[in-house]
């Protein structure tokens, strides 16, 4: 027998109870939600979205956007005029009307700014309050940042000036300077860095201090560069910032988080590795987030995940390492890599995606150790002799399998050596194994392999493969051995190269636009042969 409304409401009730108090998004508890609730017999689905709708408490806004989303799910041809007719209510206040128009609004429903203003009693005053909500979340929630930023940098010249203007003319103090400390590293116009800096000279705050810290090495603008340490300097002086101060500051405004924890990847064939930063919240709820690093060029990608519950945030890390090893690392040593490689990219004036100043702020309670990233690397290692034992071990490790150069404008010295190779004539095809020595001893190609040696070296040690560890490190200090592996690496990428250039016709102009096509697949042909005969078959033997 079917229920009536007021039994059907009772059941929903016993449904959705889990879902009221909410700390983090759990999908699997939603996803049981939705079923139970379509599985009530001869259900009036539209009338269950208008009690799920009533029932949102947007105190918790967790459990009030997942209400919203099982709203949506149960009745997704209803949802939208449920929420308006919501919104046409005298009864309803305006926080709540405000939250449901950031919910419609990332559904895609578009409003003016007359339709707003007609919905709530004292627009002026709830917008603000979302503002003022929006900046305070804002200050320990990377993703509310970010959204603050999305938005910025998708709006015109003309509205990037107005929201600018808008926020400094309703915030001050630490949440204004909160929003303007990625925006003043990763504008792209030197009237709005210049402007931040105006702000942050007049509203003192302990915030400001890690931007102006970075801008100081900035080289895009020496004009910049020089305010930025003029500013931190009168903050010194007055003695508003100290180091003492600046810790426990953050450490107050974290204090709600545990310790996190630093994952990190052995290098790649690209010197890419990457860090995974995980942190809780004393309640359970879990922010990660990976960066992408090139040991030459520093932080180049970032993304993250906010407010998980533990399973999510476990399924997640298992499924980006999947089969690979985990190397932990001590969390400070993490802080100081990454700070040193972000000031790196900064020196070489290379862009940061503004989502890593924003994901970065979780680690700012942690101080870093005070070794440089050198003595970090290669603390606890010790130099050992190299013998045919040793070397075996280095040829075969799974570790350096997928050490190859790439014929890219980031692999200028191996992109040289390929454009040499390929203006041999057939019968001087010999002479690649000349080319291949003059490379090998090339001192940037030289500094990029040691590098990427430490970092291999480094995460072996912090997994306790010591003995390992210490191979690969004494590599790095025995000139015959580098050469040689270096040489083997340059071996491996011309073969991998030439047979890259010997596929379907269709990626030869991405790959090499001066030259054509005909010839460039009777030099891979060619190239391909001498290898397997000098390189491959007379090891074999």
């Amino acid at each position: 027998m079917s229920l009536n409304k007021l039994q059907m409401k009772a059941k929903l009730f016993e449904i959705i109870n889990p879902i009221r108090n909410l700390e983090a998004i759990d999908d699997k508890i939603i996803s049981k939600t939705i079923k139970e609730i379509k599985s009530i017999k001869d259900a009036d689905f539209e009338f269950i979205s208008r009690i799920l709708i009533k029932e949102t408490d947007v105190k918790n806004t967790k459990s009030a956007g997942a209400l919203l989303y099982i709203a949506e799910n149960v009745s997704p041809e209803s949802f939208v005029e449920l929420i308006l007719n919501e919104l046409n209510s005298n009864k309803i206040p305006d926080e709540k009307k405000m939250f449901f128009l950031n919910i419609l609004a990332g559904l895609g429903v578009k409003f003016n700014p007359e339709d707003i203003n007609s919905y709530l009693k004292n627009p002026d005053e709830a917008i603000n309050k979302e503002t003022s909500r929006f900046l305070e979340s804002a200050k320990i929630d990377p993703e509310a940042q970010i959204d603050f930023l999305d938005f910025y940098s998708s709006s015109s010249t003309i509205d990037k000036k107005e929201l600018i203007n808008s926020v400094i003319r309703d915030f001050e103090g630490d949440r204004l300077i909160n929003i303007l400390s990625p925006l003043v590293l990763t504008a792209d116009d030197k009237e709005t860095v210049d402007f931040c800096l105006d702000i942050m000279e007049k509203q003192k705050s302990l915030i400001s201090i890690k931007p102006l810290n970075y801008l100081t090495y900035s080289k895009n603008s020496s004009k910049t560069q020089k305010r930025a340490f003029k500013i931190l300097q009168k903050m010194k002086m007055s003695g508003f910032y100290t180091k003492d101060k600046l810790y426990n500051f953050y450490k107050d405004l974290l204090k709600d988080y545990t310790l996190p924890t630093a994952i990190i990847s052995t290098p790649d064939g690209n010197s890419n590795f990457s860090l995974l930063i995980s942190r809780k919240t004393k309640q359970g709820t879990c922010f990660l987030f990976f960066v992408a690093i090139n040991i030459e060029l520093g932080p180049f990608s970032c993304f993250g995940f906010s407010s998980l519950t533990e399973n999510d945030h476990d399924a997640i890390i298992k499924r980006f390492f999947n089969s690979k090893e985990r190397f932990y690392i001590p969390i400070n040593e993490a802080k100081s890599i990454l700070y040193e490689m972000t000031t790196k990219r900064i020196l070489l004036n290379k862009v940061i995606p503004y989502e890593y100043f924003c994901w970065e702020r979780l680690l700012d309670d942690i101080e870093p150790k005070s070794e440089n990233i050198n003595e970090i690397l290669e603390n606890n290692l010790k130099i050992i002799e190299i013998n045919t034992d040793k070397k075996n071990i280095i040829d075969n490790s799974p570790y350096i399998a997928n050490w190859f150069f790439r014929y890219s404008k980031n692999s200028i010295y191996f992109s040289k050596l390929m454009d040499e190779i390929l203006r041999l004539k057939d019968e001087e095809i010999y002479k690649t194994n000349d080319l291949i020595n003059i490379f090998s001893n090339n001192e940037p190609l030289k500094e990029n392999i040691k590098n990427r040696l430490k970092f291999l070296a480094y995460c072996l040690s912090t997994n306790n493969k010591i003995e390992l560890a210490n191979i690969f490190h004494s590599l790095i200090y025995n000139e015959i051995k580098l050469n040689n592996f270096i040489k083997d690496i340059l071996k491996r990428s011309v073969y991998e190269f030439a047979l890259t250039l010997n596929l379907p016709k269709k990626n030869d102009e991405e790959l090499f636009r001066k030259n054509d096509t005909k010839n460039n697949n009777k030099k891979a042909k060619n190239i391909i042969n001498f290898v397997e005969k000098e390189w491959i078959e007379k090891n074999g033997d």
